[in-house]
């Protein structure tokens, strides 16, 4: 079982919350129904969060689809594809999923290594669709640059307003729940992306200026009042989308 997030009780702790939370209750129910033998050994786990099903699947022991990150004993060493066995394994560094699955789901993945659990997590959903998102902010976000560059303060300031907001989503994504995936508007994700950064989630530089761009792009694009943009500002705004892109791309695991 991992040590490095909760230390060894708290690894404890929480190795018995996911039993009692999804796989007892999936074992109980398959030995109910025949399906597994009353000795059934657990060797492999996997809980797949799907924001586009339902409810959540389990998998047990041959089911799980992963791909793990191993180190090798000392001496060991393997041929690309070579198969690998159990006791010339040191270590299991990292465990992910096999593009069999969708890139939006979440995932808890457990494997038995001997006589310990390796586990690892990322509850995160969506990331498939925040990945799109963000591509498409880099693509505002260059647009921006080229329009500062030839003095085009309108078009500058609403493809930057453009990027900072599909940002913001992109990050909203991983964590918000249907009705916003399938919906969003200026005032939801402006709403949400500024409750998100006022509980110390990440600078606040980061909502002042999607705040500031959305109220600049009321007047550089829909003339609500006068419009006027300062250089200084102009360079401050993309030194900090710089930054928020980069805050972002690691949130969402680019």
């Amino acid at each position: 079982m991992s040590k490095d997030i909760f230390g060894v009780e708290g690894s404890k702790v929480f190795f018995n919350n996911i039993l009692e939370l999804w796989i007892n209750p999936e074992i109980r129910k398959r030995k109910e129904q025949g399906q597994l033998a009353d000795n059934f050994p657990l060797e492999k786990a996997q809980v797949i969060m799907d924001p586009d099903a339902d409810r959540v699947i389990i998998r047990l022991n041959d089911e799980v689809l992963a791909l793990g990150k191993l180190k090798l004993k000392l001496g060991v060493k393997k041929k690309p594809n070579e198969k690998i066995y159990e006791d010339e394994v040191e270590d299991i560094v990292d465990i992910t999923l096999t593009d069999k699955d969708s890139p939006n789901v979440g995932h808890l993945t457990m494997l038995k290594l001997r006589d310990n659990w390796y586990i690892h997590f990322d509850f995160r959903q969506n990331k498939g669709r925040a990945k799109k998102l963000f591509d498409s902010a880099l693509q505002f976000f260059e647009g921006a640059k080229l329009c500062h560059q030839n003095k085009l303060d309108r078009p500058f300031v609403d493809n930057l307003f453009s990027a900072v907001e599909l940002l913001a989503t992109a990050h909203l994504f991983t964590m918000s729940e249907k009705d916003y995936i399938k919906k969003q508007t200026h005032n939801r994700t402006q709403q949400r992306y500024n409750a998100f950064i006022n509980i110390g989630n990440a600078k606040s530089e980061y909502k002042d200026t999607l705040n500031q761009l959305r109220g600049l792009t009321d007047a550089a694009r829909y003339l609500k009042r006068p419009f006027k943009l300062e250089e200084t500002d102009a360079q401050k705004y993309i030194t900090i989308v710089e930054d928020m892109v980069t805050y972002t791309r690691k949130s969402i695991d680019y």
